[in-house]
């Protein structure tokens, strides 16, 4: 093993993510926690539309589960789409809450 991975139950060997990208997944959690209080949008509404499931959400906004260098990008993708879509119009807000 050279310190990237770990061995878990049963011998299995998985990359450790150490620094995958503290620095990239603040900001975009911080982001996230905003996009869910000014959408109007409910935490299951966002995890279907990002593809997530609503515990998996749950557990990124309060900090218990870290993203995946993969899932980083997910959430920065859905941001890029849909933050626009409802940050950016307030009348699509009140439709949505509807």
């Amino acid at each position: 093993m050279d310190g990237r991975e770990a061995v878990g139950a049963g011998g299995n060997r998985k990359e450790v993510s150490r620094g995958a990208a503290p620095e990239k997944q603040q900001p975009l959690i911080a982001t996230l926690k905003l996009f869910v209080e000014l959408s109007g949008l409910r935490i299951p509404r966002i995890a279907r539309l990002m593809g997530v499931g609503e515990a998996t959400l749950s557990k990124w906004l309060d900090g218990t589960v870290q993203p995946t260098p993969k899932k980083l990008l997910v959430i920065e993708s859905f941001l890029d789409w849909h933050g626009r879509e409802y940050l950016e119009n307030p009348q699509r807000r009140k439709e949505s809450s509807r």
